[in-house]
């Protein structure tokens, strides 16, 4: 017989590890240990999921209070969540190339030496 476990790690910003062990899931177990109230639907659809506290945490910032929790629906959040960080990443690496490209030009044209 199989025994199903999991472990939850959260970092807070003081970067001290809490762990959460759960030696066996229930199917109606719900997560307490979020600091906001969150939808009994959103927890019991995340808690299906492979990785639930993800599921948790990427879905609550996105969720507007008018949507309805369906698999559906948290799809839709979770993927316009991750175009929105994608956009977010892109603007950040094109301004650090920018950057860089502006001092290595700076750079090449110190050290250049005149024949």
């Amino acid at each position: 017989m199989s025994t199903t476990s999991a472990s939850v790690v959260l970092v807070p910003s003081s970067f001290e590890a809490q762990i959460f062990n759960f030696s066996q899931l229930q199917k109606d177990q719900t997560f307490s240990i979020l600091s906001t109230d969150v939808d009994p639907k959103l927890q019991k659809l995340c808690g299906e999921t492979n990785y639930p506290i993800e599921c948790l945490t990427s879905t609550i910032p996105f969720l507007d209070e008018n949507v309805a929790i369906n698999p559906m629906s948290v799809l839709k959040v979770e993927i316009d969540a991750i175009d929105s960080k994608t956009k977010e990443a892109l603007d950040k690496a094109s301004e650090l190339l920018q950057d860089f490209s502006f001092h290595v030009l700076k750079l090449v044209s110190i050290i250049t030496i005149p024949f």
